[in-house]
């Protein structure tokens, strides 16, 4: 089999970070700490990053990615989907024909080579399996709250108000970190979650979601933390 491909989605119009796909840590712009990863994990063929900007474009060549073209307007707004815009860089590049694309977020500058090796491992291994998402345990889960009006809360689930956490069935979120996907299948759904969808565990440490100031906190510190370890 084939090298995977693996597309960065990296648009510049983030709502609440200004230019958070380049904001510096440590010296280096997000998206080339990540590319750097994703070059020395050496599991690639081909690393392409979709961008509507020059300047993020310069920052992904300069560090070693592709960016083959700009991406439109319209799949650059804050309504356009991932699915959308990966669908476009298959398209595009035409690697219809690579069985496996990885797509990584630009504010994964946490993940190692062996998150990346084991959930493709994953999804060789399974052979009906179409889809692995990267995600945290969530144990809170089902004992969440929603607002019934304006700032009253009420129960999500009011049956397991009363139960122990460890009690509770095991939940998980999705961390805005990494998934990856079968090719001609992912093609063929609609879905952005292709199933059967399996699930790689990671430290809730690595998985930061980054979209507010304080995400961007905790990230910075956990950034801090691995490279004193």
């Amino acid at each position: 089999m084939s090298k995977p491909i693996c597309i960065i989605p990296a648009r510049s119009g983030s709502v609440r970070i200004k230019d958070k796909n380049i904001y510096k840590i440590n010296g280096k712009p997000m998206i080339a700490h990540t590319i750097k990863l994703l070059i020395n994990s050496n599991i690639f063929s081909r690393i392409v990053v979709s961008t509507d900007t020059k300047k993020i474009a310069d920052i992904a060549r300069k560090y070693g990615a592709e960016v083959p073209f700009l991406r439109s307007k319209k799949l650059s707004n804050s309504k356009s989907t991932i699915k959308d815009t990966v669908v476009d860089v298959i398209k595009k590049i035409d690697s219809y024909n690579c069985p496996i694309h990885f797509v990584v977020y630009p504010t994964a500058i946490l993940i190692e080579k062996k998150d990346l090796v084991s959930s493709l491992g994953i999804l060789k291994k399974e052979s009906k399996a179409n889809s692995v998402v990267s995600v945290i345990a969530n144990n809170s889960f089902y004992r969440s709250f929603v607002l019934k009006k304006k700032k009253e809360i009420v129960w999500r689930w009011k049956k397991f108000q009363n139960t122990m956490s460890q009690d509770l069935p095991r939940a998980y979120s999705d961390t805005g970190t990494f998934f990856l996907f079968k090719t001609k299948s992912y093609l063929k759904s609609k879905d952005m979650l292709v199933g059967p969808a399996l699930f790689y565990e990671i430290d809730k440490f690595k998985g930061i979601d980054v979209n507010t100031q304080n995400d961007l906190l905790f990230l910075k510190l956990a950034y801090a933390k691995s490279k004193n370890k």
